[in-house]
């Protein structure tokens, strides 16, 4: 199968770039550099395009800040990188990925993944939701499915099909990426995830925060609840749906 993997990193931030290139160079991986977008370096006409004022607030609590809008556009160049290459898949790894000795098994055994898959997660946020179900053992990890993806985007295997689905929906923006990625059934993509998760994240600073943190008022506080209970009911009915065609 055709791969790559693709980091993402931002040119000025030399110290990650080699925090990331020592260990996959020590791993024995070829890789390649995305240049990462800076949100707030967007001109005013084309963040209107990406990110218009019809979406601030319509789908998520918070007005979407600069960090978060430049990750998001990061993302969609790599599934961009993808489908222009004609790779059969893609490892996408942030430049804060603190990366694993087996690496290189979660991508040779890539041909034995089910077909229909469109995504897999290699990394978790603090807390580490439990798998319903194990699709395949390969002994050193379980492919696994869970309710529902953890919010990070550490890193993440993307297959052709999946990045023409994520890209297909990716704009205008709606949501953070992490968060908007969950939201399986507006995309119709057949996620999976590992167990164990192998990747973490090290302990750099965020762009993203370093971008302009925000606060949240109540309101904005009462209709993320909101949001989440809409997601989260939509979701059970999803897979309630997807059970019912296996019967």
């Amino acid at each position: 199968m055709r791969y790559k993997i693709f980091v993402i990193n931002l040119k000025e931030n030399t110290s990650r770039w080699t925090f990331m290139t020592s260990q996959l160079q020590r791993l024995q991986l070829p890789f390649e550099r995305i240049n990462a977008v800076r949100g707030n370096a967007l001109a005013a006409a084309d963040e209107a395009v990406i990110y218009p004022k019809s979406s601030h607030t319509t789908y998520y609590p918070v007005k979407l800040s600069a960090g978060e809008i430049g990750c998001y556009l990061s993302h969609i160049q790599c599934w961009q990188q993808l489908i222009e290459q004609d790779l059969d898949f893609a490892l996408i790894l942030e430049d804060d990925a603190l990366l694993p000795d087996n690496l290189h098994l979660y991508l040779t055994q890539a041909s034995h993944y089910p077909k229909d898959w469109d995504y897999i997660e290699l990394s978790s946020s603090r807390r580490c939701r439990p798998a319903y179900a194990t699709v395949a053992d390969f002994d050193a990890f379980k492919l696994v499915k869970r309710k529902q993806l953890h919010a990070t985007t550490t890193g993440q295997l993307v297959s052709r099909q999946g990045a023409i689905k994520l890209q297909r929906h990716a704009l205008p923006m709606k949501r953070p990426i992490d968060i908007d990625l969950q939201y399986v059934y507006e995309k119709s993509t057949h996620c999976y995830s590992v167990d164990p998760l192998p990747i973490t994240g090290a302990d750099f600073q965020s762009h993203i925060a370093s971008m302009g943190r925000r606060s949240k008022p109540w309101s904005a506080l009462m209709k993320q609840l909101w949001f989440r209970v809409q997601h989260r009911y939509r979701l059970y009915q999803h897979f309630k749906h997807v059970e019912s065609l296996k019967n």
